[in-house]
C-alpha cells in the first residue's frame, strides 16, 4: 500500500534526523564538559598560584586567613583539640643582605622553606608574611610540643651566591615564638595576636 510506504519512508527520515540532532547535541555536550573542566583546571591553577609565595615557594599570606580559619572551626568541634603556630623571625637576615648581596638573601629564604617543608610534616603549612618572618601552623600540636620538638628543627646552613656568583654558606637561625591556637578570637584576632608577636621578636632578634 502506498500509504504505509509513505509513512515508513517518513519515519526513517524522522529516525535519521534525531539520531543526528542527538549525536550533535552529544558531541556539544561533550565538547562544553571537556571547556569546563579546562576552566576549572585553570582557575584553580590561579587559585593557587595566589595561595603560593613566587620567590620561596611557601604560602603567601593571602593563605593566612584561611588556615586560621580552620584551625579554629576544627578547634571548636573538637575537645581537646589542640594546634600551635611558630612565628619565626630570621636572625641577621639583614646582615646577609648587606654583607653578601640581595641574591644572596633570596637563596637564603628560598633554602629554609626548602629545608623547612621536608623537616616539618605535611600537614604543617609554612606561611611568608612578609620579607623574612614566617608563620608555621602546625594542626593537630599542643604548645608544649611545639615548644619541645619543633623549635630545634629551625637552625640549619644554606648555600648562598654573593654578587661575584661565589657560593658561600650561611648559618640561618631563627627567633621562634610559639603561640597557642585558640578558639575564643575570632580569625583577625589571632592574626593581630600574631603580629604582636612578630614586633616583639624583631625588638629582640640580632639582625
Amino acid at each position: 500500500m502506498e500509504w504505509r510506504a509513505v509513512y515508513e519512508e517518513i519515519r526513517a527520515r524522522v529516525s535519521d534526523t534525531y539520531l543526528a540532532i542527538t549525536g550533535d547535541v552529544a558531541r556539544e555536550r561533550a565538547e562544553l564538559k571537556g571547556h569546563i573542566s579546562g576552566l576549572e583546571k585553570k582557575v584553580a591553577e590561579q587559585e593557587k598560584d595566589l595561595m603560593t609565595d613566587p620567590l620561596t615557594g611557601a604560602y603567601s599570606n593571602r593563605f593566612l586567613p584561611q588556615c586560621i580559619s580552620a584551625e579554629i572551626a576544627r578547634q571548636k568541634r573538637n575537645v581537646g583539640y589542640n594546634w600551635s603556630t611558630l612565628v619565626c623571625d630570621l636572625k641577621r637576615f639583614k646582615r646577609i643582605n648587606d654583607d653578601i648581596s640581595y641574591a644572596a638573601g633570596n637563596d637564603a629564604l628560598i633554602q629554609y622553606v626548602t629545608q623547612l617543608k621536608k623537616k616539618l610534616r605535611e600537614q604543617d603549612k609554612i606561611i611568608r608574611r612578609g620579607g623574612d618572618e614566617f608563620f608555621i601552623i602546625l594542626p593537630d600540636t599542643a604548645y608544649d610540643q611545639a615548644t619541645q620538638h619543633i623549635v630545634q628543627k629551625l637552625t640549619m646552613e644554606a648555600q648562598v651566591h654573593d654578587s661575584l656568583g661565589n657560593t658561600q654558606s650561611v648559618l640561618l637561625e631563627s627567633h621562634v615564638q610559639v603561640c597557642r591556637g585558640c578558639s575564643d578570637k575570632t580569625v583577625e584576632e589571632f592574626i593581630c595576636l600574631l603580629d604582636s608577636l612578630v614586633t616583639t621578636a624583631k625588638r629582640t632578634s640580632a639582625h
